[in-house]
Formats: C-alpha cells, structure tokens, sequence
C-alpha cells in the first residue's frame, strides 16, 4: 500500500480523518485502509479486530467477504504454523463454505483451504481443495488463475504432467504478460503441453498392461461396458446430427405446410 517508512504517518493520518469524518461510508474506507496497513505493518491483533469489525458492518456483501478473508489471512500471519491455529482457520472457511451468500465466491473459500491443507502438509488434500476452485469458479478472474497455477505447481512436482498441464493451460488462459513469472510460466505450460501427448500414451499403454492382466470375466465386463459407451455415443452424434438436419430445413423452408417441417423423432429409429 505505501512504503514501511511512511506507513506510521499514512496509519495516524487515517485514524485522525476516520475519528474527523461525518460520513458512514468514509469512515468504512478509512477503516479498510487502515486494517491493510497495520497488517502490512505486523501490528496483527489490531488489524484483526477492524477486520472483523468490518466483515459485519461493511457497505456491501462483497467488502464484508473481502474484510472476512483479510481476517483470515491476518490470522495466518500471526501464528499460521501452529495446529490448533491452522484448524480455526479452517473451521472458518468451511464456515463461509457453506453459507448460500458464498456462492460466487466458492473458488476464492477453497483456494484458501488449499493453502490450508498445504500448510497442514496434506498435499493430496490441497490438490482436492485448488480443484474444487477451479470447478466452482464463475468468474474467468485472478482468484481462478491463482488456484490453477497453484494446482499445476503441485502437481507438476509430483510428476503429475497430464493434470499440470490442464491446470496451466487454465491460467495461461487468464493472465497477461504483466503477471508476475509470466515468461517462466508460459515457458513450463508450453513444455507440458509437449510433454502431454507422450503421458497420455505412457497412460494408456498402462491401462492396455492392466487390462490384459485382469481374469477373462472382469475383461468381459469392461469391454461390454466400453461397446455400451461407444453405442451410447454414436447414438447421440445421430440425434444431433437429425437435429441439425431439421433445423437446417425449417430455416430454409419457413412453410409450415411444408412435409420437410416434421420434427424428427430424437433417440428412435
């Protein structure tokens, strides 16, 4: 926000034209600034209240969310390594998870219990977690960006390419050339993306070396259910292709008399 030696007098500014303001609003702003500032400072315990003041009397939903995941941060930073603390943090995460206000912000709640279950050292949980993000995003912003690069960083160093090269391929999707790292990103997605081709078919001759191995019965079964889905499959490529049959000949006939104006019968021969 400003540089740590004029960050006392900004914070003193700001409490001295919060206490002389008559206006609600501005007396918020003044109180959001000050609450980033003392965190930024390491004055943690006051930060954290004036976060948690702000996350009940905020102008919006969106700044008292904004102010709640502030609280949440702050309290990392004061003791995030302790067990009992890393599970507070967690409760109040799930806590918001499961309020339907949050709906829209599910993708920025699970990022942070990724970063959670990280600092927990569950690796396999936190990449359940950045998952989740990605899958319960609405919006194509940063908070999807920063769950996906943190997806593919993990997962890249598990030697997971296939997973790590969709997870870039979302970020890259997101952010610009300003974005910090962006040349060491574009450069590794662009290594995964070469690398995918050969994972997949390592994957797949994996899968042929199991399949070969199983009993006949359990063979049986798993082809009879590949010939189903692969019936299934054609099935609705027809119907599709009727459907579009039809829509090409009602556009090019608008008659409603006209014979070609029968719908087809979609899922029946």
């Amino acid at each position: 926000l400003c540089k740590p030696e004029t960050a006392t007098q900004a914070i003193e500014y700001l409490r001295v034209g919060r206490d002389a303001s008559l206006s609600p609003d501005q007396r918020l702003r003044c109180d959001y600034l000050l609450a980033q500032l003392l965190a930024e400072k390491g004055d943690y315990e006051e930060a954290y209240k004036l976060f948690g003041r702000l996350g009940h009397s905020g102008k919006d939903y969106r700044t008292q969310f904004n102010a709640k995941m502030a609280q949440i941060d702050v309290l990392a930073k004061m003791d995030g390594s302790n067990p009992v603390n890393l599970h507070k943090i967690e409760r109040k995460f799930n806590n918001m998870r499961h309020q339907y206000r949050n709906e829209e912000y599910l993708d920025q709640i699970y990022y942070g219990l990724g970063n959670v279950a990280l600092m927990q050292e569950d690796t396999l949980k936190a990449i359940r977690q950045y998952e989740m993000a990605l899958e319960k995003s609405t919006r194509n912003g940063m908070d999807k960006a920063m769950a996906a690069l943190r997806l593919g960083e993990i997962t890249f160093q598990r030697e997971d390419y296939v997973k790590a090269q969709k997870a870039y391929s979302v970020a890259m999707g997101i952010i610009n050339k300003e974005f910090k790292d962006y040349e060491r990103i574009q450069r590794l997605s662009a290594v995964l993306d070469e690398l995918q081709t050969h994972a997949e078919t390592v994957q797949l001759q994996d899968s042929l070396l199991a399949l070969s191995e199983l009993p006949e019965k359990e063979l049986n079964k798993v082809i009879d259910r590949i010939i189903k889905e692969l019936i299934k499959a054609e099935k609705e490529a027809e119907d599709q292709e009727r459907m579009a049959e039809y829509e090409a000949n009602r556009s090019s006939n608008p008659d409603p008399l006209a014979q070609d104006n029968q719908q087809p019968t979609v899922g029946k021969q």
